[in-house]
């Protein structure tokens, strides 16, 4: 389960919000809201890496596994996940090799 404490892990407070958000709810609205999200196409989660916990609680709630997308503001796309195909959390794919440099 999604505790609030979680959200202090993590920049993404849009999704710690909308979790504890929905975990106030009834039965009822939760069913709602989760039939809502299973209408919408693509979800996308960028700016910070995040916690597999949370991306499971969301797909959970939404039957969606977040696109994770890394550097949009700063340079375009740097990272990203596959739009098909299987989504490994915080781009952990085993080709992926990272490096930051400073000129």
């Amino acid at each position: 389960m999604f505790e609030s404490q979680d959200s202090d892990t993590y920049l993404n407070a849009l999704l710690a919000k909308l979790i504890a958000t929905y975990e106030t709810m009834d039965a009822t609205t939760q069913q709602q809201c989760s039939a809502a999200c299973q209408r919408l196409r693509l979800m996308v989660s960028g700016s910070s890496a995040l916690p597999v916990s949370v991306m499971a609680r969301w797909k959970e709630i939404s039957s969606h596994t977040l696109l994770e997308r890394y550097g949009m503001t700063e340079i375009g796309m740097a990272l990203s996940n596959p739009l098909h195909g299987e989504r490994i959390p915080v781009c952990r794919h085993p080709s992926l090799r990272i490096e930051s440099v400073t000129q």
